[in-house]
């Protein structure tokens, strides 16, 4: 028993009897709080009312299939994370349910051994799902910049421009000397904009070496050069959806000023050592 058991909530929908009460002891004995249920009714009844935190779904069912099920659950829970139990000849219909959302599936006859590594990992992925969406909220709130307040009636013009092209797709060139709030108003821009939830993605291009910002933007295949032991994403692809902000591009070679004009002007770019990446 250990402490993500004692604090997980499972329920098991399988409509032979057996199957249920040989599963209920099974997580009972490692200390999750477990609910069962035979068929589609009563699955969605205990959904609508107790918290759970993964579900078992047999892809046979009576009267319905898992399939069916999974979708309904989803729209009810969104977050719930779904497992498919499936015979051998099942194989495809829990395929299928995984396009639909299920986190995984097992097979019968059920290995309680498997079975349990497979909750607990799975559990372990939606925690650190949880977390990582936690801690995105809690750095954007201490970025967040929803009010930009000012007496000058520059910066207020200013600021009345980035309202009118924050939600379109145009790019935008801050110009300013050093220190005047160049970053502060790109926050604005994509923190009050359509964008706000995806990434804001900074970087300097004057830190960098040509080699190395090539990299940095665009990314690289793995073996493209010495030391490319991995694909790496580039800042365009880790800002897809969001904004890049990129700083002193007046710093940048003239190589790498083209290469930025063509995916300004193209929207799409191709990874250091590979091929065409997807559109910006």
């Amino acid at each position: 028993m250990d402490e993500l058991s004692e604090k997980s909530r499972i329920l098991i929908v399988d409509d032979e009897e057996g199957i249920r009460f040989g599963l209920k002891s099974l997580f009972n004995r490692e200390g999750f709080q477990v609910f069962s249920a035979e068929d589609e009714s009563s699955a969605l009844n205990l959904l609508q009312n107790e918290e759970i935190d993964v579900a078992l779904f047999d892809v046979r069912l009576k009267g319905t299939d898992g399939v069916v099920l999974l979708r309904k659950a989803l729209k009810l829970v969104s977050d719930l994370t779904v497992i498919m139990i499936t015979g051998h000849g099942s194989i495809d219909s829990s395929v299928a349910a995984m396009k639909e959302g299920a986190a995984d599936y097992i097979l019968k006859p059920i290995d309680n051994t498997s079975l349990l590594e497979t909750v607990r990992k799975n559990l372990e992925l939606k925690n650190l799902r949880y977390e990582n969406s936690f801690l995105k909220s809690e750095l954007r709130s201490s970025l967040d910049v929803r009010e930009f307040m000012s007496k000058n009636a520059a910066v207020r013009e200013t600021v009345s421009i980035a309202d009118k092209v924050k939600n379109t797709h145009a790019s935008v060139l801050i110009s300013g000397e050093s220190g005047t709030g160049k970053e502060v108003l790109a926050r604005y821009i994509h923190f009050t904009s359509n964008r706000s939830e995806a990434n804001f993605i900074g970087t300097n291009c004057a830190a960098l070496s040509e080699s190395l910002l090539l990299s940095e933007l665009f990314g690289h295949e793995k073996g493209s050069f010495t030391g490319a032991l991995e694909q790496r994403l580039g800042k365009f692809e880790l800002a897809d959806g969001g904004t890049l902000f990129l700083d002193e591009i007046g710093d940048m070679s003239l190589d790498i000023q083209s290469k930025l004009l063509r995916v300004l002007e193209e929207r799409s770019f191709e990874r250091v050592g590979g091929g065409p990446a997807d559109s910006c």
